[in-house]
Order: C-alpha cells, then sequence, then structure tokens
C-alpha cells in the first residue's frame, strides 16, 4: 500500500484499483489504518458484502442508497456512515453516481492485492 510520505496526499497521485465492477478506488495508509476514495458511478452497485475490518465514511459526491444490515438510508454530500465488522452491507449509487471516502481498520488487504490499472 502507498504509505503516506509527508503529512499531505496527493489523490491523483496514487494508482486505481477496480474493487468491484466499475467501482474504482485510491488507496493510502500505514500499518493499522487505511483511507480508500472510492467512485461509483450510476449503473454500478458495492454488492451485498461484509469483512472483519471497521469502516466508517463519508459522502463527498453524489448520493447513494446504503444498506448496512437490516437498515437502508439515502445519503447525500456530507452525510456520514459506520459499519461495524462482520455486517452486512451494500452500497447503490444515485442517478449522478458517487464519491465515497472510506476509513478501514485494519487496511484491506484483499484491496491492496488487486491489479493496479494502467
Amino acid at each position: 500500500m502507498p504509505k503516506v510520505q509527508s503529512a499531505f496526499i496527493d489523490w491523483d497521485a496514487l494508482p486505481v484499483r477496480e474493487l468491484y465492477p466499475g467501482v474504482l478506488a485510491r488507496l493510502v495508509g500505514h500499518d493499522h489504518l487505511m483511507l480508500a476514495r472510492v467512485v461509483v458511478p450510476a449503473g454500478a452497485a458495492v454488492p451485498p458484502h461484509s469483512h472483519p475490518h471497521e469502516q466508517a465514511g463519508w459522502i463527498v459526491e453524489g448520493s447513494a442508497r446504503f444498506t448496512v444490515g437490516d437498515e437502508t438510508r439515502e445519503l447525500v454530500v456530507g452525510d456520514h456512515y459506520l459499519i461495524p465488522s462482520g455486517a452486512p452491507h451494500q452500497v447503490e449509487p444515485g442517478p449522478n453516481g458517487l464519491v465515497a471516502m472510506d476509513v478501514f481498520s485494519p487496511p484491506r488487504e484483499d484491496f491492496l492485492a488487486l491489479p493496479v490499472r494502467d
């Protein structure tokens, strides 16, 4: 994982990985924490899944329907979410897509193992 070499992140300089079909992310972090800037265009989705990592995040651009466990909410720019370890969740972007900033602890090794896109 690219580790922060300074206190500031140039997101555009980080490599892109495809997390799910059409869902792209740039990842950065350290040993115990990972940030992911995730882009989910309209028509793509984050399918139902769970993982042992704790996850928090917020909506940077666009909107989405988030389902965490049995609860579903429409989220817009500035809204935050907290997903406990092991909780099933999924994301369907709004008509203009979604950009979200996710925080994972510990880092998602499965995401880091994905190939870097050109």
